[in-house]
């Protein structure tokens, strides 16, 4: 509608204010709508006799077709299978696996289940040189290094290039390692007749420089059964009793015991001042190193009230306040720590009525874990339905997807060709310890042997 003085060219009347204005060079004069669905913005129709008006539409153009490309390709992946966004074969897989920071999804569950399942004899090393001698503690640090401690006083010490170092330490049986790498500080643990602790540390001026001493320990009475560590604290399991090893800046080392009801034969330290603990009596304590309280703090215990030979806590990515116990009698149990009543899972199968070394693993997710028993095999079962990992073997002259991860060298025996998967082998010994490394690879102590299997 034009104003009193008609209509002026490069102006506008405003009614509402009875005022003149200048026309804006951009004005759009009619719209049209978006021909995609998935978009709800609508690109508007430029006047095509101002030039900045035609490269202000090409850019709104090509920024609304990149929109709704984009609208589109998330539509496409939201309606793809999870198996065909995280991979379609092994590789695509595993690397989902490592990314996944949350709760694992059931397609993440399958995935690492499948993996797990078809595991396959890789190398057997030998790590002893005597016939009875057994390893006591083995950490993998990845690319195939490790650690370990033997009965004889020995520690071994394996690169990922392959390069093993044997130290003779003491006479005594070593019962594991103790790690402080921000305070560079390694301590082995003796556990015979004369308990004591042996320290390495690192001189921070001269990195060359390791400083070595041994501090003997006074536990209450009686032997030392298990350990656990985390960060600066290192927890001892002995006759009712366990026994926390604190240091500081300085050379001053202390030992802090604390009393039990039972001996502690399993131990897991879950942060620096929580320890939960399996006892002899069967029940599983947990243990605030912060507190002096005595009333103890029952959390779990077994249904037949045999002694506790594991435990393990697990992530609550996977199960919520879930804890594994591990006892005899055949028993393998999930506990919810809020409620320990009764537990909320049991995975039959499992069969252990006398040891009190056996070795318990969880996948990198938590949603499958591993277990010897008696019978000198290894069983493994989802956290989170209970169900069993059954084996899987490749056919006759199969052979994708099995290669060697860790180079072969002196004292490493390639097992290649065989085709043993862990679920279905007897082993000849008792199996002491088992690790799930991040590749989802599974390590395997028996005796004085690692035994190492790969998908």
């Amino acid at each position: 509608m034009s104003g009193p003085l008609g209509a002026l060219p490069g102006m506008t009347f405003d009614i509402a204010r009875n005022r003149y204005f200048p026309t804006p060079p951009n004005t759009f004069t009619s719209h049209r709508p978006s021909t995609s669905s998935s978009s709800l913005s609508i690109l508007p129709e430029i006047n095509p006799q101002n030039r900045r008006a035609k490269h202000y539409g090409r850019k709104m153009r090509k920024e609304t077709a990149d929109i709704q490309a984009s609208h589109a390709k998330r539509a496409r992946n939201n309606e793809m299978p999870m198996a065909g966004r995280v991979g379609t074969g092994k590789s695509g897989n595993l690397e989902s696996l490592r990314k996944c920071q949350i709760r694992p999804t059931k397609q993440i569950e399958r995935d690492e289940r499948t993996i797990l399942g078809r595991l396959q004899l890789d190398q057997r090393h030998h790590l002893c040189g005597c016939e009875g001698e057994t390893i006591t503690f083995y950490q993998p640090f990845g690319q195939g290094a490790f650690s370990a401690t033997t009965d004889h006083g020995k520690m071994i010490l394996n690169s990922a290039d392959g390069d093993t170092t044997v130290l003779y330490i003491c006479p005594q049986t070593l019962l594991g390692l103790h790690y402080d790498i921000p305070r560079m500080i390694l301590m082995a643990i003796s556990s015979g007749p004369e308990p004591h602790i042996h320290i390495f540390r690192r001189d921070p001026l001269q990195l060359d420089h390791i400083h070595m001493r041994s501090l003997p320990l006074k536990p209450s009475q009686g032997d030392l059964y298990s350990m656990s560590s985390f960060d600066d604290r290192c927890t001892l399991g002995g006759y009712r009793s366990i026994n926390t090893i604190s240091y500081a800046e300085s050379d001053r080392v202390s030992v802090l015991p604390r009393k039990l009801a039972s001996d502690a034969l399993a131990i897991h330290h879950v942060g620096r001042d929580l320890v939960y603990v399996g006892q002899r009596s069967g029940m599983v304590v947990l243990e605030d190193l912060r507190e002096k309280s005595r009333m103890p703090n029952i959390i779990g215990q077994t249904i037949v009230k045999k002694a506790v030979v594991g435990v393990k806590r697990i992530d609550d990515g996977a199960v919520p306040w879930g804890l594994i116990v591990s006892g005899m009698e055949d028993e393998l149990l999930l506990y919810d720590i809020r409620f320990s009543n009764l537990p909320l899972l049991s995975f039959d199968g499992h069969i252990n009525n006398y040891q009190t070394d056996v070795g318990l693993a969880l996948s990198p997710t938590n949603a499958h874990i591993f277990s010897s028993g008696s019978d000198n095999r290894i069983r493994a079962w989802s956290t989170l339905t209970g169900q069993p990992i059954a084996p899987t073997l490749p056919s006759d002259g199969d052979s994708s997807g099995f290669t060697n991860t860790y180079p072969v060298h002196t004292g490493v025996e390639s097992c290649r060709q065989q085709h043993k998967n862990p679920l279905t082998m007897a082993f000849d010994r008792k199996v002491s310890h088992l690790v799930v490394n991040e590749d989802l690879g599974l390590d395997v102590i028996v005796g004085g042997e690692l035994i190492r299997f790969i998908h």
